[in-house]
């Protein structure tokens, strides 16, 4: 939809659809360690507070670089929620039920990836016109991460950060 809109290049699209990957993994790093630095607590919900900004401004765009560059945040912010996530829900849960704790965070993603199709095909098949229907998906994907923002905020430092 949007590469019909505004006539986007070939190498305009390779980043809109790989440079989320890219800072991912950048988020990934860089709140891994500040994390292990100042305290999974201090940082747990920040991540997705980034992941929002990026998901409702890219809903915003007024170009593709605009875009490009706020695809990048989103993608900051969703490696930033990979690291702390998994690291809480492991030094949280009993030795009993570690294992399917930490899938049950991972398995989120999938969960999104079946939720958000179904959404689009909802959305194209009311006849909205497709300018609007890219920036409501787009901008959907910040409810995910604002609903978990005020439950994050209230957990206690994890006890293996403390020692």
């Amino acid at each position: 939809m949007i590469k019909t809109e505004w006539h986007i290049t070939s190498s305009q699209k390779s980043l809109l659809s790989s440079l989320a990957l890219l800072t991912s993994a950048i988020g990934a790093v860089a709140f891994g360690r500040i994390a292990d630095r100042l305290g999974r607590k201090k940082i747990y919900g920040y991540e997705v507070l980034v992941l929002a900004v990026g998901a409702l401004a890219s809903a915003f765009a007024p170009g593709i670089w605009w875009l490009i560059g706020l695809r990048a945040l989103l993608g900051f912010g969703i490696g930033g929620d990979y690291p702390v996530s998994a690291t809480i829900m492991g030094e949280y849960a009993s030795k009993k039920n570690r294992g399917r704790m930490i899938a049950l965070v991972f398995s989120m993603q999938a969960a999104g990836l079946i939720v958000g199709p179904l959404i689009a095909i909802g959305l194209l098949k009311t006849g909205i016109s497709t300018d609007y229907a890219w920036r409501i998906m787009l901008a959907l994907g910040a409810i995910p991460a604002l609903s978990v923002f005020w439950l994050r905020r209230q957990i206690k430092e994890t006890p293996r950060f403390l020692l």
